[in-house]
């Protein structure tokens, strides 16, 4: 859009190479604080590592009992490698995404907008992350029996959701019921 094309020639171009050097007006903050803390590069391994923040922030970080990141995991190392210690959990704001995009693909749209039944039995689905996960198993059970309508676009969706979330991705990444801290992404 224009305003992201603006935006843009507001902007020094992405670097092409690890080998740049950070404008002041990104290595400080506005009140003249050091905000670039740390920037190296490691030549064997390569890549380069920046750590941007300030004394204050630091100081709150480490006074957290529990910390909630949000990571994109398709470009970084698999979190558990670094932090032995944490849990990944799918997001539940993405696992509706992802259901309704399949509503969408297999055709049910029409039917999930027009049919309240449908709609109650796909959004029951959806809510399925939510609910303590000793519950889980019987409440998938219960809504494959309660299919409501035999249409064979529920009977594909049917076999999508058994598939993607019940074989592929266990339960136990997608089940947030025992989870009683949330982030907000």
């Amino acid at each position: 859009s224009t305003f992201y094309e603006i935006r843009a020639k507001t902007l020094p171009s992405n670097p092409k190479s690890l080998d740049f050097e950070v404008p002041e007006s990104y290595s400080k903050t506005y009140s003249g604080e050091q905000f670039l803390t740390y920037d190296s590069t490691h030549k064997k391994l390569g890549g380069r590592l920046m750590i941007f923040t300030t004394e204050v922030l630091i100081k709150m970080l480490c006074s957290c009992e529990v910390i909630l990141i949000d990571g994109t995991f398709k470009t970084r190392p698999i979190m558990f490698s670094q932090f032995p210690d944490i849990s990944i959990h799918e997001c539940w704001y993405h696992f509706t995404q992802s259901i309704f995009r399949n509503i969408q693909k297999i055709g049910l749209t029409s039917m999930y907008e027009n049919n309240e039944k449908v709609k109650i039995w796909l959004k029951s689905l959806m809510a399925l992350p939510l609910i303590m996960n000793n519950a889980v198993d019987s409440s998938i059970e219960l809504l494959i029996e309660n299919v409501p309508s035999s249409d064979k676009l529920l009977i594909e969706f049917h076999e999508y959701f058994k598939n993607q979330w019940v074989t592929r991705i266990l339960i136990k990444y997608w089940n947030l019921g025992p989870i009683h801290l949330r982030c907000n992404s």
